[in-house]
C-alpha cells in the first residue's frame, strides 16, 4: 500500500477576490477559514487578519456544529449575528457576519410594525363593537320599558323594527303580551259591571 499526499496551494488573494465579487455591503464581513480555523481571506481588514484565529464564538460555534447561526463578535470585537458552513469535503469554513445593529433594527421594526398593526385591529374592534353594541343595546333598553309599562297598564311601544332578528321577536311577543293583557282588563271590568 502506498500513501499519497496531495498538496494545493491557495492564493488568499484569489479567495479574497471572490469575496469581495460578493459585494457585501461594507461592515458586513465574509470570512473563508481554513481548517484550523485560521482566516485565509476576508473582506474586512484583509491583510492585518490573513493567518490570525478566528473570533473566539466562532471558534466554539464550529466545535459544536458543522453549520449554523451564532450571535457573537468578530475578531475586532464587533457585536454580529453569524451564518457559517463548514465544508466536510475540505474542512474549510465560510462565514458571513452580519453587524447586530442592522438585524435587530430589522427586528424592532417588525415588531413595530406588528405593534400598530395591532393597536389599529384593537382601536377598529372596539369601535365595531360601540357600534354594534348601541344597535344592541337602545333596542333592548326598549324591551325593558315596554315590559314595566305592560306591567303599569300604560300604553306599550316595543322596538319591532329593530336591526337584530331576536329582539324583533321578543317585541312582537311583548306586544301581543300587552294586548292580551288589556283584552283580559276589558273582560274582567266587563264581568264587574
Amino acid at each position: 500500500d502506498e500513501t499519497y499526499v496531495l498538496m494545493v496551494i491557495v492564493d488568499p488573494e484569489a479567495l479574497l477576490g471572490l469575496l469581495m465579487a460578493q459585494r457585501l455591503p461594507r461592515d458586513w464581513v465574509g470570512t473563508v477559514l481554513d481548517t484550523n480555523s485560521r482566516v485565509v481571506a476576508r473582506t474586512f481588514n484583509p491583510t492585518a487578519t490573513l493567518g490570525k484565529p478566528a473570533s473566539q464564538s466562532l471558534q466554539d460555534a464550529l466545535a459544536t456544529a458543522a453549520e449554523g447561526w451564532i450571535h457573537g463578535t468578530t475578531i475586532e470585537g464587533a457585536d454580529v449575528y453569524a451564518s457559517f458552513h463548514q465544508s466536510p469535503a475540505s474542512g474549510w469554513t465560510v462565514a458571513l457576519a452580519i453587524p447586530a445593529e442592522v438585524v435587530e433594527a430589522i427586528t424592532s421594526e417588525v415588531i413595530r410594525l406588528l405593534a400598530v398593526g395591532l393597536a389599529f385591529a384593537t382601536g377598529l374592534a372596539l369601535l365595531l363593537a360601540a357600534l354594534y353594541s348601541r344597535r344592541i343595546s337602545a333596542p333592548i333598553m326598549a324591551l325593558a320599558t315596554s315590559a314595566k309599562a305592560i306591567g303599569w297598564g300604560a300604553r306599550v311601544y316595543p322596538p319591532i323594527d329593530a336591526p337584530v332578528r331576536e329582539v324583533r321577536d321578543v317585541s312582537r311577543a311583548l306586544l301581543a303580551s300587552a294586548h292580551g293583557f288589556k283584552e283580559r282588563e276589558e273582560k274582567l271590568r266587563a264581568a264587574d259591571h
